[in-house]
Parts: C-alpha cells; sequence; structure tokens
C-alpha cells in the first residue's frame, strides 16, 4: 500500500517521465546482479517533492526481473516512489506503487510526520549548529528515512566538531557500508578503534567490511558475531565458525563447504549457500531461506531446520 511505500522509499515525487534509455552495464563482476545485467532507465522531470531530496531531474532504473509495479509511459506526470541515492543510483522495489492522499487518514498523517519532523530537526541545526546532539539527531533521521548521502553530509559536520563521537562514528560506518566502496569503512572506524579497541560494535562493523571484501583472513579466528552481514558470494569455507551467528542475514550463494558451524545460528537468514560437507550439528536454522542450498554430506545431527 502507498504507506508502506512512502516509509520505504528514499524519494517520492510528482514528476514527468522525460525519456527511456535501454543500457547494458559493462565491467559487472556479476552477472547475477540486476544492475548487471541490460535493463531500461527513465528520466524524470521533478515537479514537487514529498520525500527526500531528488534533483530537477532523476534517473531510476527499472530492472527486467520485477513483474509488479506501475509503467511511466514517456510525456506522462504522475507519482513516483524509488529507494537508492545519486551515489548507487535509484531504483524501484516490486510493486512499488505510489498515490498521493486525497481526504486526511494514515497515509497524510505519515506524511504530515515526516515532514514536520524534517522540518523541525533541520530548525534545530540552524539555531544550533555546532550541538553534537542536535546534528547526530538530524543525522538518525535522514538514514532512517533512506536519505543516506544527506544523513553522511550531517555525520561529517558533526565529526569535524567532536571526531570520536561514537554513535557518529557507527551510524557512519553502516552508511558508508551501503555505498560502493567498503575500503572507506574501515578508514572511518580505524581512529576510534585506534582509540577505544575492546569496542565490539565498531570492531564488528570493521569484520563485516572485511568480509565482504573477501579479506576474512584478516577477521580474528575467535570472532563469532556476523549478524548484519549482508553480501553475495561471500566465503566461510573450511572457517571454525562453531557458535557463529548469522541471524537474519542476506548472503545469496554464499560458501560454507567444510566448514565447522556446530551450533551456529542462521535463524531468519536467507543464504542459498554451499554447506557441503559441512558440520552443522546443533545449527540453528528455523525460520531461513536454503533453497537451492547444497547439503551434500554435511552433518546435520541436532540441526533445528
Amino acid at each position: 500500500n502507498s504507506e508502506g511505500v512512502f516509509a520505504n522509499a528514499s524519494i517520492v515525487f510528482w514528476g514527468t517521465a522525460i525519456s527511456t534509455e535501454r543500457v547494458v552495464p559493462t565491467g559487472c563482476s556479476d552477472q547475477f546482479l540486476p544492475e548487471c545485467r541490460p535493463h531500461d532507465v527513465k528520466t524524470f522531470a521533478v515537479d514537487q517533492t514529498l520525500k527526500g531530496f531528488p534533483k530537477e531531474t532523476v534517473q531510476i532504473h527499472s530492472y527486467d526481473f520485477l513483474t509488479c509495479g506501475p509503467s511511466y509511459p514517456v510525456g506522462e506526470t504522475r507519482w513516483v516512489a524509488a529507494v537508492g541515492d545519486e551515489e548507487r543510483g535509484y531504483s524501484y522495489h516490486s510493486c512499488f506503487w505510489f498515490s498521493a492522499p486525497k481526504e486526511p487518514g494514515p497515509l497524510a498523517d505519515l506524511i504530515d510526520q515526516y515532514q514536520k519532523r524534517r522540518r523541525s530537526l533541520n530548525e534545530a541545526v540552524e539555531r544550533r549548529p555546532a550541538d553534537p546532539d542536535v546534528l547526530m539527531a538530524l543525522a538518525a533521521f535522514y538514514a532512517e528515512t533512506g536519505s543516506r548521502l544527506e544523513a553522511l553530509a550531517i555525520l561529517d559536520r558533526l565529526l569535524a566538531i567532536e571526531p570520536l563521537h561514537r554513535e557518529g562514528i557507527l551510524l557512519r560506518a553502516d552508511q558508508l557500508a551501503i555505498g560502493p566502496e567498503l575500503s572507506i569503512v574501515l578508514e572511518a572506524l580505524a581512529p576510534y578503534l585506534a582509540a577505544y579497541p575492546d569496542d565490539k560494535e565498531a570492531f564488528r562493523r570493521r569484520v563485516l567490511a572485511l568480509v565482504r571484501m573477501e579479506r576474512l583472513d584478516e577477521v580474528p579466528t575467535d570472532w563469532r558475531d556476523f549478524a548484519g552481514l549482508h553480501g553475495r558470494n561471500l566465503a566461510f569455507s573450511g572457517r571454525d565458525l562453531s557458535n557463529a551467528s548469522f541471524r537474519g542475514n542476506h548472503m545469496p550463494r554464499a560458501t560454507f563447504a567444510h566448514a565447522k558451524l556446530q551450533n551456529a545460528d542462521f535463524s531468519d537468514s536467507w543464504i542459498e549457500g554451499d554447506f557441503a560437507g559441512a558440520e552443522l550439528s546443533g545449527a540453528v536454522m528455523k525460520g531461513a531461506r536454503l533453497n537451492g542450498s547444497n547439503f551434500t554430506t554435511a552433518v546435520l545431527s541436532g540441526a533445528d531446520l
């Protein structure tokens, strides 16, 4: 419904489709990714914005796997909702239909709450531009509502004032991790971890970045908290990961061949992985999406499937 679309979208605007281009991406290393396959890119002229920070013209990628959602014929003006940002590119989610409210109700209230909150937080920053708490509140709001680049801009201001602000460092690492360059995450965390090496939340963010960068050998062998790790083709083959947590992770085509995964927690995760020869006795996989996974010769005694 439109309430869910508004809540999940990064931008919502009233605009006119002015062109469509069929693109064939080059230089992609993973042809299974939607953005690596041929798809349409539509350009819109923005007339009115309800959410986010779209520019005067916005390009939105429409991936071919989407079978549900609105169409935007060139020349027609409609409400448009999309996720992403200028750095990563905007795209539609499946069934991303949005219609603006014509009368009072939950959707009108949701839009009003978003706009009032955004306005009040910005006014607070104007009054107290060097207050770390005020800057943090605005950055957190932008991050929560899908305005990633705007959140990073406010965090830069905050950290210029208080370079080791813990909440600011952690939120900045989270927002950078969504972007295209993971090495920046390590750079962002380095000064803080040098000062506070025992901060497990900061170190966990470093670990997740290292795994996604295929630098698992730099992760301590006794590290077990991998919750929040999302990515494709992640490699854990042969690793001792007994009692590790992968709870709720999205890791298509991960490889755990011959890994030691006794009592590991995969509950509510989406794996589709290679578990050939893995030791999974006592592993928790309740609610996990494992379609297409390979469990050849894996040990599953006592596993909760």
